[in-house]
């Protein structure tokens, strides 16, 4: 009897396509491979030794791991999104994210001496070292800390008034061009702000009086344009007062005085200085507040602070009620009122004509008793009121004037009456 020879079956390699007898396939994941395809395609994990295809590997820290190890091993880099070993990972508490070596620096802040993590938007500065609120205060009560400049003038033929104050100017530079000197600052103090981006700086004034400090701004802002710093949307000029000589109910007037006039403000400001988020307009301050009555600094707290009142720590700079036009914050943190209106300026000549203004703010709410809100019937009323309220200079008044026919000229009537009474 003749014996007959079992058939050949044969099957298509689904990865190269080639026809191979059954018997020299492998069977992998319900898949057969021919020989060589198995051989290429099928690889072990580097930590858990089970096959996997290839293309399920994944490079990380220098093996070939499959995806379940590589999440249950291993640790993504928030910044890079690399995969690393746990040992080398970094674990933000603040962020609850792990970073790797080379972006921990980048995008984790510790503080510089108990080494604790600390929110880089909120900790305290010192040059370029951060600290936490604890250390910062330590340090504060041991005399560690350098405090502003203070310097006096006897001359006030230019800024009539004798209160003090003090500038912070934000600038920016062309990119990869090195910032000004430290040793070229003098009294002056800089430091970096993120809102500013990479290339932006913050360059903060002592604290300055009469004609000698306009003098002082003058020279400085002449150093920033000379080194090749220039201002754009994002930057701004806060001008801070000084306030160590009044009390709650003159800052109360203050707040009143402010809310009244500043549609003025802003009419002689671009507009991003009203829409933005760092120089807020009173008017969006909750109204109902500005009806407590204030019989002491702790009512004050409460009108500005709203319920948040127990918890703000005003021994820090860092809170949000700062960023209103005008930032009464800075006045519990360290008796100056901050006045954030201004877009930002090189400009000496801008700078010491809102100072002026900024001054005879608070020497109206110092030198005033009671005041009430005036209903105005035009724009053009409001800013002659302005003007005489705060006894401004015809020369002042003249450059408020120019500065809002620039950014709002559909405020103004300006009539050859109103041009000879500035000159008056």
């Amino acid at each position: 009897m003749e014996l007959l020879e079992k058939p050949v079956t044969q099957k298509q390699c689904p990865r190269c396509s080639i026809l191979v007898n059954t018997e020299d396939f492998k069977l992998f994941a319900d898949k057969y491979l021919c020989g060589a395809c198995f051989e290429k395609f099928i690889k072990p994990c580097s930590d858990c030794n089970q096959l996997v295809w290839l293309d399920d590997l994944r490079d990380v820290a220098d093996r070939k791991v499959c995806k379940d190890c590589m999440y249950a091993n291993y640790r993504e880099c928030n910044g890079c999104g690399v995969y690393v070993k746990p040992e080398i990972a970094r674990y933000s508490d603040l962020q609850d994210a792990y970073y790797c070596e080379g972006c921990e620096s980048e995008n984790v802040t510790y503080c510089q001496d108990c080494g604790s993590e600390i929110d880089s938007a909120c900790c305290f500065r010192r040059g370029d070292s951060t600290y936490c609120e604890e250390c910062y205060d330590r340090m504060a009560e041991n005399g560690e800390l350098v405090q502003h400049h203070e310097f006096s003038s006897h001359r006030f033929r230019i800024c009539k008034s004798n209160r003090k104050y003090g500038i912070e100017i934000e600038a920016i530079l062309q990119e990869e061009e090195s910032h000004f000197p430290v040793d070229e600052l003098g009294a002056w103090s800089k430091q970096r702000d993120s809102s500013l981006g990479d290339w932006g700086m913050e360059f903060a004034s002592p604290i300055l009086q009469g004609d000698d400090g306009f003098m002082n701004i003058a020279g400085f802002t002449q150093k920033l344009i000379n080194w090749n710093y220039h201002v754009d949307k994002r930057c701004g000029l806060h001008v801070h007062i000084d306030g160590r000589d009044l009390d709650y109910q003159h800052i109360k007037k203050l707040l009143k005085i402010a809310v009244m006039f500043e549609p003025v403000i802003y009419a002689m400001l671009p507009e991003s200085r009203f829409t933005g988020s760092f120089s807020v307009p009173l008017n969006r301050f909750p109204k109902s507040r500005f009806k407590f009555k204030v019989k002491d600094e702790q009512d004050l707290k409460r009108l500005w602070y709203g319920r948040r009142n127990a918890r703000v720590n005003t021994k820090s700079k860092f809170d949000n009620s700062r960023y209103f036009g005008v930032n009464i914050h800075s006045w519990f943190f360290r008796r100056s009122i901050e006045f954030r209106y201004h877009s930002g300026t090189l400009n000496p000549m801008k700078i010491t004509s809102f100072i002026t203004i900024c001054q005879a703010f608070v020497d109206e709410s110092k030198k005033r008793g009671d005041f009430r809100f005036s209903v105005f019937e035009s724009f053009d009323e409001q800013f002659d009121s302005f003007c005489r309220l705060l006894r401004l200079s015809a020369k002042i008044k003249t450059y408020v004037r120019q500065r809002i026919m620039k950014f709002h000229p559909e405020k103004l009537t300006i009539t050859a009456a109103s041009l000879a009474a500035d000159l008056q």
